[in-house]
């Protein structure tokens, strides 16, 4: 499940889908709502970044941030953009390992402890650790660099559940799992995730009385 910006950043879409287990029943007092919000794209903000709302249960996709401003301005971009989302996220997930898709990951640290988790690929997390520090590292030569510690990015991307391909990922009592999809086409590991969300299909019961 990769963002792709849209030409209208801040449109949120609303979709009415059928929450039965069974996708062939559609009733309407059943539905749940289902809410897209692009928080921020690369052409506006340079980073990515957006929520997946499926009734009560919220996704973040990507958690970027962007690399042109100082550290102070970078505080101020996540106050004024993403600090009232972070305690609404259930599940995060994390796609690509540019600093402009997980530059804000390490600030999630503090929400852990509520059993929130972020959830990517083998290949996103090794890189993704790997970009932070050198962005961690180029911005401190020329400033005092606050937006977070190494001691945070440690742990942070210890803490992420990675995903192989077609590994399925059920979070808590959740009807909706993630699955991995991105199927290998090289011999080595890619480096980007795709997710997609399926219905928890119920097994049928029955109830029919042996003659």
């Amino acid at each position: 499940m990769c963002i792709r910006d849209s030409p209208k950043p801040l449109f949120s879409k609303l979709i009415l889908v059928p929450s039965l287990l069974n996708p062939k029943y559609f009733a309407w007092h059943l539905m749940v709502l289902v809410k897209f919000i692009q928080l921020l794209n690369q052409r506006d903000h340079g980073c990515t970044c957006g929520l997946l709302r499926i009734g009560e249960f919220t996704i973040m996709l990507e958690c970027g941030c962007p690399e042109n401003l100082t550290s102070s301005n970078l505080i101020t971009f996540f106050n004024d953009n993403l600090a009232h989302y972070f305690p609404q996220v259930d599940v995060a997930l994390l796609s690509h390992e540019f600093v402009s898709y997980v530059g804000y990951v390490p600030l999630f640290t503090k929400f852990l402890s509520n059993a929130r988790v972020i959830l990517t690929t083998s290949p996103v997390c090794k890189l993704g650790h790997l970009a932070l520090y050198d962005f961690f590292y180029s911005r401190g030569l020329i400033e005092q660099f606050d937006l977070f510690s190494l001691d945070q990015v440690d742990s942070i991307f210890d803490s992420m559940k990675t995903l192989k391909y077609k590994e399925k990922f059920v979070y808590k009592a959740q009807d909706l799992s993630l699955i991995h999809i991105s199927e290998p086409t090289r011999q080595a590991e890619i480096s980007y995730a795709v997710f997609c969300l399926k219905k928890k299909k119920k097994k049928k019961t029955n109830n029919k009385k042996k003659k």
